[in-house]
């Protein structure tokens, strides 16, 4: 219920972010998180997506060869206001990861939670896997964590207001349905499942014989056509992209780990909602996932875009890949408490609150606990991507370039995304090129990662490639292969990593 002192007219779901308490407990998820990164990691992701990023948030563009441009728009927006550090880097992750928690909170409002659920469910929405380890990678399904929440906040919102505040939904609807399928294609899985919510209600099907549903389409349509017309003017290249994941064939390994997804991903979440509910044990352990009917709407929001997946996998139209579940489960813990709190007296619904903020804390506290032993196994053990020497790489590339070139360094080609390392711990002034220049007119370098100093490896497609390319400019390249290693208290063994650079100018 909405305090008194709130005008009636103010819509409940803007009313209910506003609720002391909330903000300060997100932030703090924020903070812990990015510090136990920056105690526990030495670097990004191993596999270069955040890199990738880095390099498509250097130009404004409506797409790439690969995903569509949200992600690439938010790095490169983020890195005009911060430093490109690691750190930097994972509070824009876990800062994303916190509007979805945001939004998480506002639509448990929206389905009629009482506060200490909505608090509950916003939490205990932390412990899951999507929004706490896996949130550090930013790419191209973590940009949905922010999106999908919001996207079915302002559905319902269209539908439950009337006037202005309806078409007000309806263009923040329109607007963050666009920014979905600017994040991934794969939101379109979350539109198909709120259309099909829309048919099954009541209110939905009312909403859909007012002009309000057909202002949120073409709202989105208009922010989406610069990016329809790039696909057009570029051959459809990341739709491309997206039909060359599927063979037409059934991977079924890749199926029944998809199929695993809400257990592997949300079970932290839903042991932690059973065990703030009061009385619950063990009867909530199968009643937490009935529907109430065939028509229940939250029931069909958590669901169906995994019961739509699941399809398209059966199909074989795609392969399925287990990242994709990590924006899918936003409304669970939602689902969970709604189905275990009807029947909760008062003084049962109030113990909901101090024991969600206590399994909150003592989540984090084991968080930064476990950061510093984290990090000494990959010292002892020597993990790859605890020691590859990225910046210390990047940083010395930049000192062979000062010391024999003229010309600021303009382009970094070569083994991409790795080659991002240069932009990002070097010069954010140089640019990232997925491809060498056949005829470069600016002075630039291309870097090949020859891997582990002692496996002695002196070819790879990257240097080939960059042999090729060199034929015929000689007098303008000079080569050098180098070895260098992360050193310090961090670092208990020493294990150099052998990189080759050829630094071009004209």
């Amino acid at each position: 219920m909405l305090s008194s002192s709130v005008n009636r007219n103010t819509p409940a779901w803007l009313v209910s972010v506003s609720r002391p308490g909330i903000g300060f407990l997100l932030l703090l998820y924020v903070l812990v998180w990015v510090l136990s990164h920056l105690v526990s990691d030495t670097n990004l992701d191993p596999y270069g997506d955040m890199l990738e990023n880095y390099a498509w948030g250097q130009s404004f563009s409506w797409g790439s060869d690969k995903h569509p441009p949200l992600v690439g728009w938010l790095t490169g927006f983020w890195f005009t206001m911060f430093p490109s550090t690691q750190a930097f880097y994972h509070l824009l992750s876990y800062g994303a990861a916190a509007v979805g928690l945001a939004g998480i909170y506002v639509l448990a409002g929206q389905f009629g939670l009482a506060r200490q659920a909505r608090l509950g469910a916003t939490l205990m929405m932390s412990l899951a896997l999507p929004y706490s380890t896996l949130a550090v990678k930013m790419n191209a399904n973590a940009i949905l964590l922010p999106i999908w929440p919001w996207v079915v906040v302002t559905w319902l919102a269209a539908q439950n207001q009337s006037g202005w505040r309806g078409y007000c939904g309806s263009f923040f609807l329109g607007m963050f349905a666009a920014l979905a399928l600017l994040g991934k294609y794969y939101s379109g899985v979350l539109l198909l499942s709120l259309g099909i919510v829309t048919l099954l209600t009541p209110a939905g099907r009312k909403w859909l014989l007012t002009p309000r549903p057909w202002f949120a389409i073409l709202v989105g349509l208009l922010i989406l056509a610069p990016h329809l017309k790039w696909l057009l003017d570029n051959d459809f290249a990341s739709l491309s992209y997206v039909q060359n994941q599927g063979s037409g064939e059934i991977d079924q390994r890749q199926l029944l780990k998809f199929a695993l997804a809400p257990l592997g991903y949300w079970l932290f979440a839903w042991l932690a909602v059973l065990i703030t509910v009061p009385g619950h044990w063990p009867a909530g352990l199968w009643r937490s996932w009935l529907p109430r009917s065939g028509a229940d709407a939250l029931f069909w929001v958590a669901w169906l875009p995994y019961f739509i997946t699941l399809l398209f996998g059966l199909s074989g139209f795609v392969a399925l890949s287990l990242p994709w579940a990590i924006p899918m489960g936003f409304a669970f813990t939602i689902y969970w408490y709604r189905n275990l709190t009807t029947d909760l007296t008062e003084s049962e619904q109030l113990q909901i609150e101090p024991r969600s903020r206590n399994i909150f804390v003592g989540w984090l506290c084991l968080i930064i606990a476990l950061s510093p032993v984290y990090a000494w196994y990959q010292g002892q053990n020597g993990v790859k991507n605890y020691y590859l020497p990225r910046e210390e790489a990047a940083v010395m590339l930049m000192s062979f370039w000062h010391e024999r070139q003229l010309e600021p360094m303009q382009w970094i080609a070569g083994d991409y995304p790795e080659i991002g390392l240069v932009a990002f711990y070097g010069n954010t002034d140089v640019e990232i090129l997925e491809t060498i220049p056949a005829q470069p007119r600016r002075s630039g370098a291309v870097m090949c990662p020859l891997g582990l100093a002692s496996l002695e490896l002196l070819s790879t497609p990257c240097t080939d490639a960059a042999d090729r390319w060199a034929i015929g400019k000689d007098q303008n390249i000079l080569t050098i292969d180098y070895s260098v290693s992360k050193i310090g208290p961090r670092f208990p063994r020493e294990i150099p990593f052998r990189y080759r650079v050829y630094l071009y100018q004209p």
